[in-house]
């Protein structure tokens, strides 16, 4: 409980420390002030569990002997047992509850040194099949410009390429990954969508690909209809699908081990580069990070990778080991988005609406 106080108050000196480089006004002062009012009532509860821990006895006076002998008092020591296995149960639910914290918005994250690169909100089944709309002028519009916002000093202004991972599945990186093109799109970028999920591939939901023009990627002869694996083998003729207004999309296409296996082609880091070169940034789908190694084998080829996490169900224990596989592969990480969260839980910032559409 004592080490839990004490990192509590290094994180709210840090984020003072920040608070004051900071311009007043801006989004990321905004975040910090709102994530210092978190941690400050995070070290009120651990000087509390502390002191409880710890225990509060002092002594008054020294015991005397007894004048004479005493008999058990079995009522006595069976309500003592009692007190004192309630303790500890409670003490052993505490620390499981702080060992197994659900990430449940971007403070859960600043408060242990995670990055935080945004929050989306929770869409209903109906919203959630029309992303790509609730992006552009719907409820998905501020939060993927946020997360855009934070990332455009994290990447290359062009030729970036950006993997999008998770920790577990169906918390929406493929969401994520339909839906920043928008943004992106906003600020007059060139956008390519890759789905490296040949597990299961779920870009095809969020584009109406049947019926669009095909368009050959950097260094192929002829443009063909293609999928990712197609394009591997045959670079030739790799081609993707021109969805107007600067974005295409290479979808995955068959899924299985045997087109996974291409994800391990010598020429593939290098057919990445040539694809990035023609655009301002390349956004690539890839399987849960914890559960598949093609997010590694990818990310390793990009410029980075955004974790995205779902609120009130991924752990931070599974963030945190997210973050060292990343480390010990040699993935550069650069930070993690909040999805699905409850109206009402994102930071104020989210919640400062001026219309369902943008200006």
């Amino acid at each position: 409980m004592r080490r839990a106080r004490t990192s509590i108050q290094e994180q709210f000196q840090s984020i003072t420390k920040r608070l004051a480089t900071l311009p007043a006004g801006s989004a990321e002062q905004q975040s910090l002030i709102a994530a210092r009012g978190q941690l400050v009532l995070d070290l009120s509860q651990a000087t509390v569990f502390e002191e409880g821990a710890a225990g509060s006895l002092t002594l008054l006076k020294e015991a005397n002997s007894p004048s004479q002998p005493t008999s058990p008092r079995p009522l006595r020591n069976a309500v003592l047992a009692f007190m004192l296995a309630l303790l500890l149960t409670s003490g052993v639910i505490i620390l499981r509850e702080l060992l197994q914290r659900k990430v449940r918005s971007v403070t859960d994250l600043i408060a242990f040194g995670v990055p935080a690169i945004g929050e989306l909100p929770r869409l209903n089944r109906a919203k959630r099949s029309n992303t790509v709309q609730q992006a552009r002028s719907g409820d998905l519009y501020e939060s993927v410009g946020f997360v855009r916002v934070n990332l455009s000093h994290l990447l290359p202004p062009s030729g970036a390429m950006l993997t999008v991972s998770s920790a577990r599945p169906s918390e929406g990186k493929s969401t994520l990954v339909a839906a920043l093109a928008s943004p992106y799109l906003a600020a007059n970028k060139r956008v390519l969508v890759i789905d490296a999920d040949l597990h299961r591939p779920s870009q095809q939901e969020f584009w109406a690909i049947g019926g669009r023009p095909w368009v050959a990627l950097t260094g192929a002869a002829q443009s063909q209809q293609t999928n990712l694996a197609q394009a591997i083998e045959h670079p030739e003729t790799a081609s993707a699908v021109d969805m107007g207004e600067n974005i295409h999309v290479l979808p995955a296409g068959n899924n299985g081990r045997q087109a996974t296996s291409l994800l391990n082609e010598p020429r593939l880091p290098a057919l990445l580069r040539q694809w990035a070169s023609a655009y301002d940034v390349v956004l690539i789908d890839t399987p849960p990070i914890l559960a598949l190694s093609d997010a590694y084998t990818i990310a390793k080829q990009s410029d980075g990778l955004l974790l995205v996490v779902e609120s009130g169900e991924t752990s931070v224990p599974d963030v945190q080991r997210a973050m060292h596989n990343m480390q010990h592969t040699g993935i550069r990480f650069l930070g993690v988005a909040v999805n699905k969260i409850q109206r009402g839980q994102q930071g104020y910032y989210y919640n400062y609406n001026y219309s369902s559409s943008p200006a």
